[in-house]
């Protein structure tokens, strides 16, 4: 029996592998006749072929993240985006690739390393504008170039009715304790593609970027106290508060919050600060149901005890109650 393989079409493949496809004439034949006809056998052919062959030794799995940037919804209740195109399947954008980088989409572009991204289409203005955006930060047009992440930004605490939202190396999940002036373990710190500044209100709010196309978001990392200074201060881990993911990996309120490792993705753990909340930054929040298409950090009622830090559906801050109110202090 063999086993089928499946992969993104984007690859680099040893000059040792290519070579055996072009050169072998007894098993490669045979994948070739049993796939054609297939749907999406450009996704299973090299894969199968590869894992089947003398040099399926040779695989190098690597975090594609690093190089390609693509917006893949994870579910789709958006009536006005097309169905699967190969079945009927409820995948969104089956066959359709993922959805359009657009100019709301820079400051992703910006905190990610991605080498390339995908898709843009050139049929709608507001994507040729982020094209040209783009093309200026490679030609360094009027010196515009591509904004540097401000490290080490700010650092903050996260009240919620009166406690201090608190991380655990031990625990997986986030929660509301006491709080402490020096306890690192309630202490973040901002990486951010651009400026957040306090608003009359006294909240933190992100700042515009590219000419107002877009809202700057930020990374909220765990901290650790650099005493190799003569000043005592605090730089940030490789921890960033994220939303806790069950399977299928589909974002909802009432999902918990924790501490995981920083992604290179830059959007599954990034965060902007609007209206006195901190809202979800994940553009793929649209092609959920409409409660979990606005995600913001707040609390949530549980059976076994006291209140939770989670994500829940965004409030207008006007008709928040005192109660529910989270508060940000800038240390």
């Amino acid at each position: 029996k063999v086993k089928i393989y499946s992969t993104t079409v984007w690859a680099a493949y040893s000059y040792e592998f290519t070579k055996y496809l072009v050169t072998d004439r007894e098993i490669v034949p045979e994948y070739l006749s049993f796939f054609e006809g297939t749907a999406t056998c450009d996704e299973k052919f090299f894969a199968t072929v590869l894992m089947n062959s003398p040099l399926c030794d040779d695989y190098v799995a690597i975090d594609w993240h690093t190089w390609r940037l693509e917006l893949w919804p994870e579910k789709n209740t958006d009536p006005e985006v097309l169905p699967c195109r190969l079945s009927d399947s409820n995948l969104p954008f089956c066959g359709r690739g993922p959805i359009d980088v657009e100019p709301k989409h820079l400051p992703i572009l910006q905190a990610s390393p991605a080498m390339w991204a995908r898709k843009f289409n050139t049929d709608k203005l507001r994507i040729k504008n982020t094209l040209d955006i783009i093309d200026s930060w490679r030609t360094n047009l009027h010196r515009a170039k591509k904004g540097k992440l401000l490290k080490n930004y700010k650092v903050i605490k996260i009240e919620m009715n009166g406690e201090c939202l608190t991380f655990d190396d031990h625990q997986d999940e986030l929660f509301a304790d006491t709080c402490y002036d020096d306890d690192e373990m309630q202490i973040f710190i901002l990486e951010c593609t651009g400026p957040v500044t306090i608003n009359k209100q006294k909240c933190l709010q992100s700042g515009t970027q590219f000419d107002g196309l877009a809202m700057s978001q930020c990374q909220i990392r765990s901290i650790v106290w650099d005493r190799k200074r003569h000043v005592r201060d605090c730089v940030a881990r490789d921890e960033c508060l994220s939303v806790m993911e069950p399977a299928p990996k589909v974002k909802e309120a009432g999902m918990g919050l924790m501490m995981d490792k920083c992604r290179l993705d830059g959007y599954m753990q990034w965060w902007i600060f609007d209206g006195c909340e901190i809202k979800y930054a994940n553009p793929m929040l649209k092609y959920l149901k409409k409660r979990n298409q606005n995600l913001c950090i707040g609390v949530c009622d549980v059976e076994y005890g006291d209140n939770r830090p989670c994500v829940t559906t965004c409030k207008n801050n006007r008709n928040k109650s005192k109660q529910n109110a989270l508060k940000i202090r800038v240390l």
